[in-house]
């Protein structure tokens, strides 16, 4: 009896640490982060790699299974050591024998419930994202808040909240660590699966408002919950004492409470002489509509388009809010993200794409014997979508890879279509890949693509998180702009208290009695040497290129200081090199609206020995705003152009083209103006850096 109660004892001991140490927890593989969870001898999991999911079986220290991703399926073994610390494995595609590296080593244990502090978390939070209202259930903690639909979901241990954030523009991690009575707590965020690094702070303003229908909406649909009012709502009825009408029937529209909103229509019923937003105002002359056609689109260059200087930004989204509130315009900034941001988030979820496709590439060649790698590359094919190259492996699955990187790391040209369009680029890259194979080199080039893919990957996180910033700027400045401006008397709206007199007319366009005809008159001078863009070209010590710049002459030298190489055919040069000269008349000093001015420009290489490489440079003159730089246009600029209707000029040494020089007159007409607006005429000479001048004038009247 005693040795079947002993045997009884170790079966049961071992039964209990047989499952005590067990695969559950969080491991950092090949194939990133990977959480894993067993139950009974069956375990599953989910992996940050392509969406990564497995099912297997434990048997001992063996786990066995299947593993599926958005580009794929396949099988897997994973051999855990005896602690269950960490593991080697195996993988492969479909129903082939896994033999590609796949190990991982334990970080962190399976999460266990903290519930001394149940319940504490519930309650309303003012954060750096707005308002927040967080539910807690055991451990588990959601909450949604009122900045671009977000909403988080996240697991609390002791004082330390982790999880996820979702949004309308993104998603990611955070951490949150609240005092001592969780009066509040000090947080950070970050993007998809980077460390939470950006500021995100709150402080408890009240308890969960179970009763009201927002929050229960809420909790049981998060998505939807978060109400759309605009970020500027609040600051625009607090800073601005003329925006509490204008923005009445938005606020009445954005309020989540149907019943609040009756309340409010039948207030404004009732009162209707001081709840009307109908605008009482003159009509727009042409020169007005100008200024207000100018600045919403001046407004949707600076949040859209890439090559403008934040400096410039600022300056056109302050003179749109200025402009649209002194005519009577409602304001024009967008609610929610800017084009800017957005596009770049787009851009880093393509290249995060591109790393995750180079490394599968990376890891299927590296596991590959020599003869597997050759009977691979045989059997390839290419297809070229746009600025995308998919590598095709029968039986695997397809990698897409970015034309560019592919065409930079193994020097092969790419044409569009099936197969490369051409055959002869698809047979180019496939000799290609196999003479690396041969000589034992492909793994290595293959991990130069994955490594710079990888950085791009870095660089576009860093620029979404610039795009944050400017957007920021940008909004804060339009605000501050509009506030700081009046609106004319002759464009406030009904109910709103008029501008004196006085203000009205140091502003306003009346006020020129006693005086006779406008013209335009030259005031300043300015030009642009291109330095910056020089400089940067002369930072890698290939190429050395100077220039001069003087109003109405300007000159380029360039010049190849890399070594030769007779592989290309024509041969690249040591010393190869171009100058260059543009010319451009001096425009008159007055200017008459409606006034045809004319130019003469003239552009030609004064030298050139190129070989390998060949040389272009632009030049055009146009009317635009006066502190719009070479190398941007607004939506303002008119441009000059000759008798067929032409506007740029261009010389190029490329033996398709082989342009040398350029001689034309080009006309335009002065624009009208108003008293003290100014304006300028540029020529603008792009040889590879921005230069140009321009002439300032100002619309100044005659006593």
């Amino acid at each position: 009896m005693k040795l079947n109660l002993a045997s009884l004892a170790i079966l049961l001991l071992t039964c209990y640490f047989g499952f005590s140490q067990n695969t559950s927890g969080v491991y950092n593989t090949d194939f990133k982060e990977m959480t894993l969870s067993q139950t009974g001898n069956k375990v599953t999991g989910t992996y940050k790699h392509s969406n990564g999911r497995i099912e297997g079986t434990l048997n001992g220290h063996t786990l066995t299974g299947l593993w599926f991703q958005d580009n794929g399926k396949g099988k897997f073994v994973f051999e855990f050591n005896s602690d269950f610390s960490g593991y080697t494995g195996k993988w492969g595609y479909n129903e082939a024998a896994p033999s590609a590296k796949w190990n991982g080593t334990r970080t962190g244990g399976a999460q266990t419930p903290t519930i001394s502090n149940a319940g504490k978390l519930n309650g309303v939070y003012n954060t750096d994202f707005k308002e927040m209202t967080i539910s807690q259930n055991g451990n588990k903690v959601t909450g949604t808040y009122k900045h671009s639909n977000g909403r988080i979901e996240g697991t609390l241990n002791g004082l330390t909240l982790t999880g996820l954030w979702f949004q309308d523009n993104g998603k990611g991690k955070f951490v949150f660590e609240f005092n001592s009575d969780f009066s509040g707590y000090t947080g950070k965020w970050g993007y998809n699966d980077a460390t939470p690094s950006g500021k995100w702070n709150g402080t408890k303003i009240g308890a969960n408002q179970t009763s009201a229908p927002a929050p229960q909406n809420a909790q049981q649909k998060p998505q939807t919950a978060a109400p759309k009012a605009t970020p500027e709502a609040p600051a625009s009825k607090s800073s601005n004492p003329n925006a509490g009408l204008n923005n009445a029937e938005v606020a009445i529209n954005d309020s989540p409470q149907k019943n609040t909103i009756q309340v409010q229509e039948t207030e404004i019923a009732a009162e209707p002489e001081k709840t009307t937003i109908t605008i009482k105002k003159r009509p727009l002359n042409a020169t007005e509509r100008t200024l207000v056609e100018n600045a919403k689109r001046d407004l949707v260059k600076a949040i859209t388009e890439e090559k403008i200087a934040d400096s410039e930004r600022i300056k056109m989204v302050e003179r749109s809010a200025k402009t649209l509130k002194e005519y009577g315009e409602p304001a024009a900034f967008p609610a929610r993200d800017i084009p800017l941001k957005t596009n770049r988030e787009k851009d880093y979820k393509r290249i995060e794409a591109e790393v995750n496709y180079a490394n599968g590439l990376r890891v299927l060649l590296s596991d590959a014997l020599l003869a597997e790698q050759l009977k691979m590359i045989n059997a390839l094919q290419i297809e070229v979508v746009e600025e995308q190259i998919t590598l095709l492996i029968p039986g695997k699955a397809p990698f897409d890879l970015s034309k560019d990187l592919v065409g930079t790391v193994f020097g092969v040209n790419f044409t569009e279509g099936v197969s490369g369009g051409k055959v002869q680029d698809a047979k180019d890259l496939v000799k290609k890949f196999r003479d690396l194979a041969t000589t034992k080199e492909l793994v290595k080039e293959v991990e130069k693509l994955y490594l710079l893919q990888q950085g791009k990957m870095n660089k576009a996180y860093l620029d979404i998180a610039k795009a944050e910033t400017l957007q920021n700027q940008l909004r804060k400045a339009y605000e501050n702009a509009g506030n700081s401006a009046f609106t004319f008397k002759e464009f406030t709206p009904s109910g709103v208290p008029p501008v004196s007199n006085a203000a009205a007319g140091s502003n306003s366009n009346a006020g020129n009695q006693g005086e006779s005809k406008g013209l335009w008159v030259l005031v300043e001078t300015i030009n642009y040497d291109g330095k910056t863009d020089l400089d940067n070209t002369n930072k890698n010590g290939v190429y050395k290129v100077s220039g001069t710049c003087s109003p109405g002459s300007y000159n380029y030298d360039w010049k190849y200081l890399g070594k030769a190489d007779s592989y290309y055919n024509p041969p690249l040069k040591s010393g190869e090199s171009c100058s260059i000269k543009c010319t451009v008349s001096n425009p008159q000093k007055v200017m008459d609206a409606g006034e045809v001015i004319s130019l003469n420009l003239s552009l030609s290489f004064t030298a050139q020995n190129l070989s390998y490489y060949d040389s272009n440079a632009s030049v055009s003159a146009d009317f635009d705003k006066w502190d719009t730089k070479p190398g941007f246009a607004s939506a303002a600029s008119v441009s000059f152009v000759n008798s067929a209707g032409k506007s740029s000029f261009k010389i190029n040494t490329h033996k398709s083209v082989k342009v040398y020089s350029v001689d034309e007159k080009v006309t335009a007409t002065a624009p009208s103006g108003v008293r003290d607006i100014r304006i300028a005429l540029r020529t603008s000479f792009n040889p590879g850096a921005r230069m140009g001048t321009s002439y300032i004038y100002q619309w100044k009247y005659a006593h």
